[in-house]
């Protein structure tokens, strides 16, 4: 038995399952039991593949044996019911007609005599157990009667909920903020009931399209920490898959029921970054508003990392930075999106705690379908060692043209402009413009 599992983002696994079978050797119905498949699989996507064997058709059987499945199968027929004492001795019982349960026991019976009796306690039993449950869900097969052999391989292959995988990132910064060191975990999740045992493991970075009413919903690397430093072999290797990027594990690995499995799948050295402290007025309090702070504000630090070295699938980034001291501490976390090789990454490290921002509307004018401002920036670098360029966005509506200016803009889009601001140590620089934007 052999299992190649090909996990998506989506909360969605491709399953193949290859192994031998042994069919029955009654000559009425030949047919085999497919067990330990997933409890969430998507069955109409169930595909038998054999060279010997047809499969004429196949049966999910899912009824599992619990309290309420037994009891199910009792409604209309007698049991009893045990009376006990807190010794758990035996005092009476009662036997009647099962009339309905819930999954705790039965809730309504009714006696020889014909009282109902609500909610019954004590010891049920039972005096059999029922055909036709199962303990795990199985696939039942049909075969065709004048099959000639008894063992025949197969491959099954179905689609099934219930398995995951993510990315996690470990982003290491050198002091300066001139480099960083990436190592991408990624973390595979079984929640199914299945083991998986002896698996080819492959993850696919992309999002797939899916029907939304169906029943289914690398290199070597060195790592540097302070004056230490050991290399990391990822164990994963990449490749195409039509439009997406595949991730295969390169040993056999097992899947247990509920285990989360972490297994590193990106390492990356010396990669080019930058700081950038950025101060987003629009994003904040919406565009042309006339909001006037008597406070200053924390300007936001992002990681600007230029032309990744290799592709990056979506997940979270937990960054860390060399201190003075020489120890390693977080500095921020953000989310990553799928990021294919050579392109930019922006992520949000936090607030600066020594670059400060007030922004002011120094005159107002709005009529029906106009509006003027004349906006003053103070920014503050309270950093008594090191100079820093702020870039200051703000966004605009309806049709805007920016009148006068005291550093020039760079347009960024249809609805806003950016101003880079250079702020020697320990200063105070004041960014002054004008803007005027109508609208029907």
């Amino acid at each position: 038995m052999s299992f190649e599992v090909v996990v998506y983002n989506q909360n969605l696994a491709l399953v193949r399952d290859t192994r031998s079978i042994e069919l029955s050797d009654d000559p009425l119905a030949k047919e085999f039991h497919w067990e330990n498949v997933s409890d969430q699989m998507d069955h109409e996507s169930v595909m038998f593949q054999s060279e010997t064997c047809v499969s004429l058709e196949h049966n999910y059987r899912y009824d599992l044996v619990s309290t309420k499945a037994l009891l199910k199968r009792y409604i209309g027929k007698s049991v009893s019911i045990a009376i006990l004492n807190r010794d758990n001795e035996r005092l009476g019982q009662i036997v009647g007609k099962v009339l309905s349960v819930n999954d705790n026991g039965i809730t309504a019976i009714q006696k020889e005599d014909g009282k109902v009796i609500l909610n019954p306690k004590g010891r049920i039993e039972l005096p059999e157990l029922p055909g036709g449950l199962l303990t795990k869900p199985a696939l039942v097969f049909l075969f065709q009667k004048d099959i000639r052999y008894q063992y025949h391989s197969a491959q099954l292959t179905y689609l099934t909920r219930g398995l995951s995988w993510k990315c996690n990132y470990v982003v290491t910064l050198n002091e300066s903020v001139t480099e960083a060191t990436i190592l991408g975990m990624m973390t595979v999740v079984n929640d199914t009931e299945c083991t998986f045992d002896n698996t080819q493991l492959r993850v696919v970075a992309g999002d797939i399209h899916r029907v939304r009413d169906e029943v289914m919903y690398a290199k070597s690397a060195r790592v540097t920490k302070g004056l230490e430093s050991y290399s990391i072999e990822p164990q994963v290797t990449e490749s195409k898959a039509m439009d997406y990027h595949m991730y295969s594990i390169g040993r056999p690995t097992t899947l247990l029921p509920k285990e989360s499995k972490q297994i590193l799948a990106i390492s990356i050295e010396k990669q080019q970054c930058r700081r950038q402290y950025i101060y987003e007025y629009g994003s904040h309090y919406g565009w042309g508003s006339c909001f006037v702070s008597d406070r200053e504000e924390s300007v936001t630090i992002k990681l600007d990392v230029s032309k990744v070295q290799n592709a990056i699938p979506k997940g979270t980034a937990r960054m860390y930075a060399d201190t003075e001291d020489g120890s390693v501490q977080f500095v921020g976390e953000d989310r990553v999106p799928h990021s294919p090789k050579g392109s930019d990454l922006l992520l949000i490290l936090g607030k600066a705690f020594d670059i400060k921002a007030k922004r002011l509307v120094m005159d107002h004018k709005r009529s029906d379908t106009s509006l003027r401002e004349d906006v003053k920036v103070i920014l503050h670098n309270y950093k008594e060692d090191e100079d820093v360029t702020v870039y200051v966005d703000e966004r605009f509506s309806g049709d805007w043209e920016v009148l006068k200016e005291s550093h020039p803009h760079v347009k960024k889009d249809a609805w806003g402009v950016r101003f880079e601001v250079f702020i020697p140590r320990n200063s105070i620089i004041e960014l002054e413009y004008s803007y005027f934007t109508q609208w029907e």
